[in-house]
């Protein structure tokens, strides 16, 4: 893997990797994603990436970031 360009670029693509770390990926110890077995629910419905990447869109729809 080459290294990132800079700091924000890394930053980006962590935050991307723990999104998809603990509310999209099943464990396999657990069954099913840290998020969903701390009983958070975001409704990300079957397809989670997509539901996510809804989820996203409709809060910069809104005018509120991502991290608010």
């Amino acid at each position: 893997m080459r290294g990132f360009d800079s700091v924000p670029t890394a930053e980006a693509l962590m935050a991307g990797f723990q999104t998809y770390y603990n509310y999209i990926r099943e464990h396999s110890v657990i069954e099913t994603t840290p998020a969903m077995a701390s009983n958070i629910n975001l409704g990300l419905g079957e397809s989670r990436w997509q539901g996510m990447v809804e989820l996203i869109a409709n809060q910069r729809q809104f005018g509120k970031s991502a991290s608010n």
